[in-house]
């Protein structure tokens, strides 16, 4: 069973129905790629009064959700639907201290309020969906209110506080959020503060004007931990660090967007290619305007004394039409450090290389050399036999039987892969290498 990009295995929904009830079951004991368990019960009643209007009455009944070593409790509770109403009697899901709590009503046309408490929930359990873990911990609490008559003056606040918040090992601090929507002011009013040790890392005062779709955000960046975007970056790209200053705007209609920098640099970053299994320091200026975002010798060093200069960027009109032009300076720059693998060693570049054009039609123009001692290894070992193709490809002749389950997840996968391959940028490339004398390869048969 699969719920968008989810997949339940060993799953049981039962459904039943008579006259007017009805009963609902789901069962599983896994997600695909997280280890937990589930058991989730719903009772209620479908009827229409004597104007004919149709009633609805659900009512969650106790059930439970297994997240590995934690466990969320669903406790009974009472939701009602009847004309364009809804009510809910302290929906409840809780784990210890933790809970998330629906209480209060919605109505078109009398008033009410809607109330969602949220109470020190670990926001470690991000890392369970998203496939890879991000490192994302701390604690959440805070409130959502919304006012009714939704047809009326409708009134929607939420206050949000992640208390010692932390991204890939990063510590985030304190991050209060506040969100205001005034329907008849016509007006969503946003506040946003990062506080690490005492000092803003990150403010924000922003507001939208929802009739002609107007935005105005102004954010100050004063060592806001450049990991926090680590959820963001490709997974070729780890060790995200460094901070990001300066002050920055987005103003305009949503349609025709206008961005905007001052003082704009990045101080003591730092990443990792995990294809080349080269650690990197960066930082420098760059400004972002109506046109793009634009390096000025922003630059990147490697661990041996190599670096290089990067300038230009990602031209774009109204956050549409993005098209590289990107201009990298290389100067002894190591561009290949793995250790160990079937292709490892040492590579040092020197040279320029140019990139435009639009992102799924990318021209890279590369002239350079090698230069430095480097050594490159490639391991050919094993009894089975290699066959040649776009680089070198392994082949294992050993007879294996497939379960028929995973014959049909690998289906899946297979169709994922050949979506995203049709999805793919085409890369057109001129390039000038050459290779001096300092460079040994060596090809090692085991």
């Amino acid at each position: 069973l699969r719920m968008g990009q989810i997949g339940f295995t060993n799953s049981a929904l039962t459904a039943f129905a008579q006259n007017n009830d009805f009963f609902l079951s789901f069962h599983y004991d896994n997600i695909v790629g997280i280890d937990n368990m589930g058991e989730l019960y719903l009772g209620g009643s479908i009827e229409r009064d004597a104007a004919d209007t149709l009633i609805v009455h659900a009512k969650p009944m106790s059930s439970y959700v297994k997240f590995e070593d934690s466990q969320w409790d669903l406790a009974e509770s009472d939701i009602l639907y009847r004309s364009g109403e809804a009510r809910f009697d302290n929906f409840l899901i809780y784990n210890g201290d933790q809970s998330i709590n629906i209480h209060g009503g919605v109505s078109p046309a009398k008033t009410d309020t809607l109330v969602l408490d949220i109470n020190k929930v670990d926001l470690d359990i991000i890392n369970h969906f998203t496939g890879k873990d991000y490192g994302i911990k701390g604690l959440a609490s805070g409130r959502a209110l919304l006012s009714s008559p939704l047809k009326g003056d409708l009134i929607a606040l939420l206050n949000l506080a992640c208390d010692s918040l932390a991204v890939a090992g990063e510590d985030a601090g304190l991050l209060r959020m506040a969100v205001a929507w005034d329907k008849k002011a016509d007006k969503v009013s946003a506040f946003l503060r990062d506080n690490v040790g005492g000092t803003d890392a990150l403010n924000i005062k922003g507001s939208y004007s929802a009739s002609d779709k107007k935005l105005n955000i102004p954010a100050i960046a004063d060592g806001l931990k450049v990991a926090l975007f680590s959820p963001l970056i490709p997974d070729s790209i780890t060790g995200l660090g460094g901070s990001l200053n300066g002050e920055f705007t987005a103003s305009g209609n949503l349609d025709s967007l206008v961005l905007g920098s001052k003082l704009a640099n990045i101080e003591n970053g730092r990443l990792k290619i995990a294809y080349t299994g080269v650690d990197y320091k960066l930082g420098g200026p760059f400004h972002i305007n109506k046109e793009g975002l634009a390096f000025d010798d922003f630059s990147i060093t490697d661990t041996e004394g190599g670096y290089a200069l990067l300038n230009g960027g990602i031209t774009f009109n109204s956050m549409k039409d993005f098209n590289l032009n990107t201009r990298i300076s290389l100067n002894n720059l190591m561009i290949f450090g793995n250790k160990s693998g079937t292709v490892y060693g040492d590579l040092f570049a020197s040279g320029d290389v140019r990139l435009e054009g639009p992102p799924d039609n990318i021209y890279a123009d590369a002239n350079v050399y090698t230069n430095k001692a480097g050594v490159i290894h490639v391991a050919l070992g094993g009894a089975s036999s290699a066959s040649v193709g776009d680089l070198l490809t392994f082949t294992d002749h050993n007879d294996s039987r497939v379960d028929p389950y995973e014959e049909m997840l690998l289906e899946i996968l297979q169709q994922e892969a050949t979506r995203k391959k049709s999805e793919a940028s085409n890369l057109t490339a001129h390039a000038r290498i050459v290779a001096t004398p300092d460079l040994e390869a060596v090809v090692e048969l085991d």
